[in-house]
């Protein structure tokens, strides 16, 4: 198992730039090859490219995780991530200096709401991550995700240019949800640290 740690490196610094409306799309999960690159923190969820049209959102597929026998493990699992990661056969991602916020969708299907957490992680031997952000996810019914970076907290965390995975977690033992349809706002800007000078006596 490869532990997570939250962020916990001080001090930051840089600026951010106004983006202007620019989307590329990262994701579209449109083929089993998705699946294989996906990494889940256990083997307890099963993951599948669904072609039902209700439950698509753009393009042909989209990504269905659901909890593989949710009655056997209701004592020990309260929650299921996966890792996207955001290298693809055709593109590499990992540079975040230019990307300002995350979008996809995600259908419920669970039969009641989910909450849903989304952060960015820098995994090697372990991993650590960003700050996250919480989302509800409506049962019987699309629901567009919209996950802000700010650049600067980021950089502060880990390496902004080295981003390896986006993480996604489901809360309970219940969770069935269709995702769909990732993509990356840029900036107008890379994003650039502040220097940082020291002063005569602190060397």
């Amino acid at each position: 198992a490869f532990p997570f740690s939250a962020c916990d490196k001080s001090g930051s610094g840089g600026k951010e730039e106004t983006a202007k409306p620019s989307y590329v799309q990262f994701e579209s999960f449109d083929d089993y090859d998705t699946v294989n690159r996906i990494w889940f923190a256990n083997s307890l969820a099963d993951a599948s490219i669904s072609k039902e049209e209700t439950r698509v959102s753009e393009g042909d597929g989209s990504l269905k995780v659901e909890v593989s026998d949710p009655a056997r493990y209701k004592d020990v699992l309260h929650s299921t991530y996966f890792l996207i990661p955001t290298v693809s056969q055709n593109a590499d991602f990992r540079d975040f200096s230019m990307t300002d916020e995350i979008m996809f969708d995600v259908y419920g299907e669970s039969g009641e709401n989910l909450t849903a957490t989304v952060s960015l992680v820098q995994r090697s031997k372990s991993s650590i991550s960003s700050p996250s952000k919480t989302f509800e996810i409506k049962s019987g019914e699309w629901n567009k995700i919209v996950f802000p970076i700010n650049r600067t907290v980021v950089d502060a965390c880990i390496d902004i240019k080295s981003v390896t995975h986006v993480r996604l977690e489901l809360a309970g033992i219940n969770a069935v949800v269709y995702v769909d349809n990732m993509r990356f706002h840029n900036a107008v800007k890379s994003f650039v640290a502040a220097e940082i000078t020291l002063d005569e006596n602190e060397i």
